[in-house]
């Protein structure tokens, strides 16, 4: 026996016909960021989560490193991370210029062990970055 437990073939049958629909429509304009879906997009998300400003990016490494830039990380800073995670959250990092510190991680969830993070703050911290593996969360 075979159970949907997450039912995506159902949710995928309701917004099919909307679905295409919009991709056509985005594939003809050729026009993939920056248009009106997406500032429709970024207007709807913003106004559901009470937000000043909501910004659309392309992956999620990109919306890390933008938002470490908003956070004013720069070079010479360190930001906290756990020692196992998608290459995204280091890379993010670096790509401000800031270092990444590594903490070692739980043996039960493998998320980061936040009975070693304090070990790890110095002056130069100004971020800790935990990762949600799994569907886990912190």
């Amino acid at each position: 026996m075979q159970i949907d437990f997450f039912h995506e073939r159902l949710k995928a049958k309701k917004i099919e016909k909307n679905l295409l629909t919009y991709t056509k429509s985005i594939l003809r304009s050729g026009q993939y960021t920056n248009a009106i879906y997406v500032k429709k997009f970024e207007e709807q998300f913003g106004k559901i989560n009470e937000a000043k400003y909501c910004v659309a990016v392309n992956t999620g490494t990109s919306a890390l490193h933008l938002a470490l830039i908003s956070l004013g990380i720069k070079k010479g800073d360190e930001v906290i991370l756990p020692s196992i995670s998608f290459v995204a959250s280091a890379a993010a990092v670096k790509y401000v210029g800031a270092k990444p510190i590594y903490v070692d991680i739980n043996s039960e969830d493998w998320l980061i062990n936040v009975d070693k993070i304090e070990n790890k703050i110095t002056r130069k911290t100004k971020a800790i970055m935990p990762v949600h593996l799994h569907g886990l969360i912190f």
